[in-house]
Parts: C-alpha cells; sequence; structure tokens
C-alpha cells in the first residue's frame, strides 16, 4: 500500500525499539514506520543490528531420554568433553547459534575419531523419536557415543525437568 514519499506498509515485528520487516532485514524505529513522512526513505532500508551471539556451552550428555531426547548434564571443558568422548559417552554443545555449535562439535568429535573420520547425521526422529538432536559420530567405531549439538530450534531438555 502507497504512503507518504514513496513508503508502503508491510508486515513488522517490534523487537525493542526497531521495527524489523518481516523476511527481510530492512528496519524503521517504530514512529517513522507508523507515521512514515519525509525520514521513512532515509530508514527505510537500514540493517538490521547485529546482535552479539552467546559462545556455545559443552555438557556431558545422556541420549536415553524418552521421545529422543537428549538430556544436558554439567558444564565441561572442551578438554574434558575430548575425554569423555574417546571414552564413549555423549556431550551436547549449547546455547550457541546453530553454526557455532555445529563447528564446535565437529571440532571435538575430529578431535577424537581424527580429520575425515567424521560424519554429521541429521536428528534420527523416526529411530529416536520427536526430540532428537542432530549430531556428529565417527565413520568407523570406536569409541561409541555421540556429540549432539542444538540448532535455533532444536533444544537438548534440563536433566531437572
Amino acid at each position: 500500500m502507497p504512503g507518504a514519499k514513496g513508503c508502503y506498509a508491510v508486515p513488522v515485528v517490534l523487537v525493542r525499539s526497531s521495527a524489523y520487516e518481516v523476511g527481510t532485514g530492512k528496519s524503521w524505529t517504530p514512529d517513522i514506520a507508523l507515521g512514515c513522512g519525509d525520514v521513512c526513505e532515509r530508514y527505510a532500508y537500514m540493517k538490521a543490528p547485529n546482535v552479539p551471539q552467546a559462545p556455545p556451552t559443552i555438557a556431558f550428555a545422556s541420549a536415553t531420554g524418552p521421545n529422543g531426547a537428549v538430556y544436558r548434564g554439567p558444564v565441561c571443558s572442551r578438554a574434558q568433553a575430548v575425554a569423555f568422548r574417546a571414552a564413549g559417552n555423549d556431550i551436547v554443545v549449547c546455547d550457541g547459534s546453530t553454526a557455532n555449535n555445529r563447528r564446535l562439535a565437529r571440532e571435538i568429535e575430529e578431535s577424537v575419531a581424527g580429520a575425515g573420520n567424521v560424519k554429521e547425521d541429521p536428528p534420527h526422529v523416526i529411530a529416536a523419536g520427536p526430540n532428537a538432536l542432530p549430531h556428529f559420530q565417527p565413520m568407523t567405531r570406536p569409541p561409541a557415543g555421540h556429540c549432539f549439538f542444538e540448532t535455533n530450534t532444536q533444544k537438548a531438555k534440563s536433566c531437572d525437568t
């Protein structure tokens, strides 16, 4: 719908002090988005602010939950995670972005199984259940176990839930 000075109405999501056009990186301040006017064109194509991602954390894990759930245990260091994986146990990389979690999970698994001997598997929704997480594992065993990682939509369960 055309507006003043070439502005148009679009679906927006209000996030803190800015309105973001759904599906794009365009943003406006709310008063400009709603009121339009001379400054609307100046703000129409501002990029959404970069929000720093939290660094991933590593936790001991149990993959024995119902419906394929991975249960997150105590937080551990990278060295502890490598030793735990080498012993055939599961770990889960949590709290970061999907890309950062995947990258760290791959690095840990390669530390255990060796570069080139690691494969990424999607969640085993049919075999394990709907709460399964994607993971890395060695192409040739041993060790047993998996290096799970959270995504933006798939999360490990807390041990107390």
